[in-house]
């Protein structure tokens, strides 16, 4: 071995030349799925819901001079069932009651603020409030209803009878 022209080196084996174990090749599907089912039990885990009680809004802000209204209380009209087929309808506030349905639709619209009247302090769009007695018939109630949408209310419900804020048994029909 010698480095004479004509003759090749030979070079010895070197141990960097060769791998020391055989490398497994990667393999990707694996690897991606891996990575998927990984991704997924994050996001189920994760928590993206707002708090329970939280809501998000933006309110309004009142500007210096706004007018503020305070809101109406419901108008009452009191049912109250009198002998076997009669009935006592009582308005709240007022002292005396209608003697029939016309009367009542005549004093509603009286208290309305677009009649001009001296107990005008309800609007069309305030709510009316009809609280029958239980043994009232449904003939009284509908008819009570009714008045108030003939004096042009336009919220009209029925509620439960108040028995403290009735009028006495023995007032007259």
């Amino acid at each position: 071995m010698s480095n004479e022209p004509g003759h090749p080196v030979r070079r010895l084996p070197h141990r960097y030349d060769r791998p020391l174990h055989k490398v497994a090749p990667l393999h990707l599907t694996a690897l991606l799925a891996l990575a998927f089912v990984l991704l997924l039990v994050c996001l189920i885990t994760a928590g993206f819901a707002l708090p329970e009680g939280v809501l998000p809004a933006e309110l309004p802000v009142a500007q210096s001079g706004d007018d503020t209204t305070t809101p109406v209380l419901p108008l009452i009209i009191r049912l109250r069932a009198v002998n076997k087929d009669g009935v006592y309808v009582q308005v709240a506030g007022i002292d005396h009651a209608p003697a029939n349905y016309d009367e009542l639709a005549n004093l509603l619209y009286a208290m309305q603020q677009n009649s001009g009247g001296s107990n005008a302090v309800y609007g069309a769009d305030d709510p009316v409030i009809i609280e029958p007695d239980p043994t009232v018939k449904w003939e009284h109630a509908v008819n009570a209803l009714n008045a108030a949408r003939r004096a042009g209310f336009t919220h009209v419900s029925f509620g439960n009878f108040n028995v403290d804020a009735a009028p006495p048994a023995h007032a007259d029909p």
